[in-house]
């Protein structure tokens, strides 16, 4: 694996690979500073790329295998290695597990500490690879069926907004579960945009939800 100051930025690799041009990445770099986003979902939201794009030259800048997850029929001793919260937490699906080594496929970059985590948790080494997103999200659903929530409160895939509240409150007569609904958007937001902290400000007669920060 690359360390962090051999890594070749991810505008760099896209523009070598032909998956877009300078002033796609320009732009992109431009338009996810604006809405706080990273590149890639940049560049994805301005529809110059797509997640399989993405996720292949986040391999290359990683130093780790790109897999095409729709090609793999996980069996059911794998999928037991890992319980749905961690799945759910770190956005991984197992895929194969060689000896004490198990290898996870993921379209997020996963950090040291992220697999420390991980090889404590499942008590063996941990090594990763790169999926597009669609497909990683499809393997969580259709393997631990995690996904309903997000159907649910974003609908075709777009992203909820803050103006949304009032149709997620729609969803249950449960108070309790409405606020966990709630936290549960707000907290997956913040991790979307790496937010350090989440500020809620009490108003007269609502509740104002600011962006993270």
């Amino acid at each position: 694996m690359l360390t962090e100051s051999k890594k070749m930025p991810l505008g760099k690799i896209l523009v070598g690979l032909k998956f877009c041009t300078v002033e796609q990445v320009k732009e992109g770099l431009k338009h996810g500073k604006e809405h706080m986003m990273m590149l890639g979902e940049s560049l994805i939201q301005l529809e110059y790329l797509d997640d399989e794009k993405l996720a292949r030259a986040l391999a290359k800048q990683q130093g780790v295998k790109f897999v095409n997850l729709n090609k793999y029929e996980l069996a059911p001793e794998i999928i037991q290695l890992v319980t749905k919260d961690v799945v759910e937490e770190h956005e991984i699906v197992p895929v194969v597990k060689k000896g004490r080594q198990v290898t996870v496929a993921t379209h997020r970059v996963l950090e040291f500490y992220a697999l420390d985590n991980l090889r404590f948790i499942l008590g063996n080494e941990v090594d990763w690879v790169i999926a597009p997103e669609s497909t990683v999200k499809a393997a969580m659903k259709k393997y631990y069926g995690i996904g309903g929530m997000d159907d649910m409160i974003h609908g075709d895939g777009e992203d909820v907004s803050y103006k949304d509240f009032d149709a997620v409150e729609a969803v249950t007569d449960d108070e309790e579960g409405m606020v966990a609904q709630l936290v549960q958007v707000l907290i997956s937001d913040a991790i979307k945009q790496r937010a350090s902290d989440i500020h809620v400000e009490p108003m007269e007669e609502k509740t104002a939800h600011p962006l993270p920060r």
